[in-house]
């Protein structure tokens, strides 16, 4: 059963009242959600904000496209200043979340626009609920994780990989993501996917003894970079309706705070939005 409630509505520090976001909360699923307002009005968007950090996150991005769109963020349970439920982080129950947000906000369809982990839920949601979906936008977000973890724990005793230990329900987020299959032949709606495209691996310093470097370039060659060739040929492949923008000289963590990418980024959204 859906809460009715939005319990609390105000500025965003730092700038001026008429014109901040409003940070809302609704109550969907029996768990508050914190949601971000920028305003506007049209054809609605909602932006779906990666593992950690709020809706916030979007604000450099989001308010480019209020003259001609409503437009929202959702921080997804689990994440502060929403609430921090046991469970509830499998991709079914997320989009769950997404569907319960919309009717909270009396919205029949929307153009989801998902960063990283969020592409698993919203992937989810659009085959679930085909019908409440415009558009969908990847933003260094359309990937196999499964796949992913599967090479992972392949490499890691041969090339010495870091193992990263993230607390509930970070992890339990990350499982469930791994878990799910993303089905890209069943979304029926247009999708566009930003994917970072790197030339070469990262990390390499000019300090760097030249075993460490070497082995670096190795696990770039023989699996990194084929492994993100392969996760972009199954998008092309698979989504009926898809298309792709590689994204280059930047990182997965810049896509949304470097006005360069944002610029780059912005007009191509908009140019799929049909709102040049």
């Amino acid at each position: 059963m859906i809460g009715v409630a939005v319990v609390l509505a105000v500025p965003a520090c730092g700038q001026a009242a008429q014109s901040a976001p409003a940070d809302k909360f609704a109550v969907v699923n029996g768990v508050k959600l914190h949601f971000v307002d920028w305003g506007g009005t049209g054809e609605p968007i909602l932006f779906l904000t990666r593992g950690g950090g709020s809706a916030h996150r979007f604000d450099a991005v989001a308010q480019k496209f209020t003259d001609r769109f409503r437009v929202l963020g959702l921080t997804r349970r689990g994440q502060r200043p929403s609430d921090i439920p046991a469970s509830g982080y499998d991709t079914t129950t997320l989009a769950e979340d997404i569907k319960a947000f919309l009717d909270f906000a009396q919205i029949g369809r929307v153009t989801l626009v998902g960063y990283s982990i969020a592409g698993d839920e919203q992937t989810r949601f659009a085959v679930l609920y085909p019908a409440r979906v415009n558009k969908l936008v990847y933003l260094d977000a359309a990937f196999d994780r499964a796949s992913a973890k599967k090479l992972s724990d392949k490499l890691q005793p041969i090339f010495q990989l870091p193992v990263v230990a993230f607390d509930h329900p970070t992890s339990a987020l990350i499982e469930g993501a791994e878990a799910a299959d993303p089905d890209y032949a069943s979304v029926r709606a247009p999708a566009l996917a930003f994917y970072v495209v790197d030339d070469q691996p990262r990390g390499i310093t000019p300090d760097m003894d030249a075993a460490t470097k070497a082995k670096m370039v190795a696990l770039w060659n023989d699996y990194v970079a084929p492994f993100a060739a392969q996760q972009r040929d199954r998008f092309r492949r698979e989504m009926q309706q898809g298309r792709i923008v590689e994204l280059r000289n930047t990182d997965h963590q810049s896509i949304v705070s470097d006005s360069r990418v944002i610029a780059e980024i912005v007009s191509e959204m908009r140019r799929f939005f049909g709102a040049e």
